[in-house]
């Protein structure tokens, strides 16, 4: 017999509850929990995507699918396969932090349930619950000053993950925008363009956004003439044939670019569950105590666009950026940036920014692209791309406004910083004349 039943006949009987006749104990039983977890990852579309891994443990580690395990490679005679691959998901865990899900269930609810039916109902809305609030925290993360805990031990999410991450590549969505709307077929574009061709496929890659900015990109599609039909395929649901997935507790602007398997999850299989019942109040509370995780396979399999934010201008004089003097910035700058306006319109900009790679990159992780206010002084990030070990191009859409600054400056970048002096390029705005 269930706790909810075992409660029912209670009332029926007496009128109030006796835990203590119940003796439910403090862990749910792991045939009911996996039950329960089962229906939690089964009722919510975005967890079907993603990539759970269920544990017993704390720490789950990492065991997924990395293309760079398996190259097939001429192999010199008295070499090792493993120097030369570099799996880009080893040694990575997914670390699962305490979380409980909190939930009333009243007196007459009780009372009136018949059968299995309404147990059944209780376990389908607890998973639903719990569900919903796993994918909040992965798109979210938490808010450190709503809770009494240090950052260190608050799941932060994938995309909180993915904005701190050197590897992702991120764009700027305020390149895309004219006043305070986003063009969103040329940022799209330009977010799917940033995926190294490794990781693109229709069949798997799919992009996240709100329903908010998906609804605003149909209309957009419905105010473009035939020349952008070629952007779209297979209607307003798809973009360039990549799926959208519209997720409510995502940030207006903020998309998310990937293969869903690349998200994880972790998961225990242990379940805590507390009941105290509160006659006063005719109800009773429950707390089921579970650990959950997030972590990103690979993050160069990633792209994530979003407002970044702008860096105030700083005084030529002084060192580039404060982090250059803390650990080995990269000694070598790009070897040269060029770009040529395309963009007729007064004011605003577009084209290609072609970046040489530096003479030598062997401290150079990624190259990071700014507006300059003069040939050495940032001030708003446009993107950042890893390096390839050739040239690189960034599209800078059409319609890009400038404002007051009078260069395009890259610099190359590590985990230490950038480099002190960057590569630029002057502004020269086409006015169609």
């Amino acid at each position: 017999m269930s706790v909810i039943e075992q409660m029912r006949e209670q009332l029926v009987k007496s009128g109030t509850i006796d835990l203590n006749k119940i003796g439910i104990g403090n862990k749910v039983p792991e045939a009911a929990a996996r039950e329960l977890l089962d229906l939690v990852v089964e009722g919510n579309n975005i967890l079907r995507m993603v990539n759970v891994q269920r544990s017993d443990e704390a720490k789950i580690p990492i065991d997924i699918f990395d293309i760079s395990d398996f190259v097939l490679q001429n192999i010199p005679e008295g070499d090792e396969p493993t120097d030369f691959t570099e799996g880009k998901n080893k040694g990575k865990y997914i670390e699962c932090k305490p979380v409980n899900a909190f939930m009333q269930v009243f007196y007459t609810t009780i009372k009136s349930s018949k059968g299995s039916a309404a147990v059944k109902k209780f376990d389908a809305k607890l998973a639903k619950k719990f569900g919903d609030n796993m994918v909040r925290v992965g798109f979210q993360g938490k808010n450190y000053q709503e809770v009494a805990n240090t950052p260190e031990n608050i799941n932060k999410g994938w995309i909180q993950m993915l904005k701190e991450s050197d590897d992702s590549h991120k764009i700027n969505a305020n390149l895309y925008k004219t006043g305070n709307k986003i063009d969103w077929i040329e940022y799209l574009a330009g977010i799917v363009e940033a995926l190294p061709d490794d990781y693109k496929s229709v069949e798997n890659c799919v992009i996240f956004m709100t329903p908010a900015d998906h609804e605003e990109y149909v209309k957009q599609i419905g105010k473009k003439d035939g020349n952008a039909a070629y952007l779209i395929n297979a209607g307003a649901n798809n973009f360039l044939g990549y799926k959208i997935v519209t997720v409510g507790y995502m940030t207006r602007g903020e998309v998310l670019y990937t293969n869903p398997m690349n998200l994880l999850f972790g998961l225990q299989n242990d379940i805590e569950r507390k009941i105290e019942d509160k006659p006063m109040a005719r109800v009773v509370n429950f707390c089921y105590g579970a650990g959950d995780g997030y972590k990103i396979g690979i993050e160069d399999a990633a792209v994530l666009g979003f407002a970044g934010e702008e860096v105030e201008a700083s005084d030529p004089t002084e060192p580039t950026d404060p982090e250059d003097e803390e650990g080995e910035v990269p000694a070598n700058a790009p070897a040269d940036v060029t770009f040529t306006d395309t963009d007729t319109t007064d004011d605003t900009i577009g084209g290609t920014i072609a970046i040489t790679k530096a003479t030598s990159e062997d401290d150079v992780t990624h190259y990071a692209i700014y507006f300059g206010s003069d040939a050495t002084t940032k001030t708003t990030e446009i993107a950042t791309l890893p390096k390839t070990g050739s040239d690189l191009e960034f599209i800078l859409p059409d319609g890009t406004a400038f404002g007051d600054n009078t260069h395009i400056l890259v610099f190359t970048k590590n985990e230490n910083g950038l480099c002190e002096t960057p590569a630029a390029v002057a502004i020269t705005d086409n006015e169609g004349l």
